[in-house]
C-alpha cells in the first residue's frame, strides 16, 4: 500500500486463476499455448526475471496490457482475501516493497475495492446456499434447454453448460472454462434458478 491505495497484491500457492498468467489470457493479451511455451521455457532456464516484464520484452504482450491484467489480479486477491473467515496477518510499514511492486505501482483506491469486494461477499453467501462446495457435480436438464432459445444465452452460460456433462465437476468446471471460481459459480447459479441444470444426486445403494 501506498498512501492509502494498494500498488500491488501477490500471493503463492493459489490456484491457477489468481496467476497473472490467467488475467493476461482472458483479456487477450496472448493465447494459453504460447503462454504455456514461454512458461516451459522459463522453468528450463530460471533467471528470466518477472514474467510480465519478460513477456513485454519478446513483444508478447503490451505495457498497458499488462498494467491491465496486474490490475485484475491485485483486485481477484484482494476479494478472494475478503472472503476469508479467519487466519493470520500482519503489516509492515516499513519493509521495502517487493520488484512485483515497485514495477506495478497500480494506486488501486483501497475504499472502492473493499466495498465492491463486500458486496461480493454478500453474493457468495447466497450462492453457497446452492453450491457449498467444488466437488458438486450438475446434469442437464434436456427438456428445458431443448424448449429455450439458445440465442439467449448468455455467451459464459452457453459455455459452461456444453461442460455440464453429469461427471464434471464445479472444480472440473473452473479449470475447464478457464473463468474464475466467482464467475462460474455465479453462472452456475443462474442455471439453477433458472433450471437448466440440476444437482445430481447419488444413486441409493440398498
Amino acid at each position: 500500500m501506498n498512501k492509502g491505495r494498494i500498488d500491488f497484491a501477490g500471493a503463492q500457492g493459489v490456484a491457477d486463476e489468481f496467476l497473472l498468467g490467467h488475467f493476461l489470457v482472458r483479456g487477450g493479451q496472448i493465447e494459453r499455448a504460447k503462454l504455456d511455451e514461454v512458461l516451459e521455457e522459463r522453468r528450463a532456464t530460471p533467471g528470466g526475471g518477472l514474467l510480465g516484464a519478460d513477456l513485454c520484452r519478446r513483444g508478447l504482450i503490451t505495457e498497458a496490457g499488462l498494467r491491465r491484467a496486474m490490475a485484475q489480479q491485485t483486485t481477484a486477491l484482494v476479494f478472494e482475501g475478503l472472503r476469508w473467515g479467519d487466519g493470520l496477518f500482519s503489516f509492515h510499514p516499513a519493509a521495502e516493497p517487493s520488484p512485483a511492486a515497485r514495477e506495478a505501482t497500480l494506486g488501486l483506491p483501497i475504499d472502492g475495492l473493499i466495498m465492491q469486494g463486500l458486496r461480493r461477499v454478500d453474493e457468495w453467501r447466497v450462492i453457497g446456499q446452492e453450491i457449498d462446495n467444488f466437488d458438486m457435480v450438475f446434469v442437464r436438464n434436456e427438456d428445458k434447454i431443448a424448449s429455450f432459445d439458445d440465442h439467449r444465452l448468455l455467451r459464459e452460460e452457453a459455455v459452461l453448460l456444453e461442460i455440464v456433462n453429469g461427471k464434471n465437476t464445479v472444480r472440473d468446471i473452473i479449470q475447464l472454462s478457464k473463468m474464475g471460481s466467482y464467475d462460474v459459480t455465479q453462472v452456475l447459479f443462474r442455471l439453477l434458478r433458472c433450471k437448466f441444470i440440476r444437482r445430481r444426486v447419488a444413486p441409493m445403494v440398498g
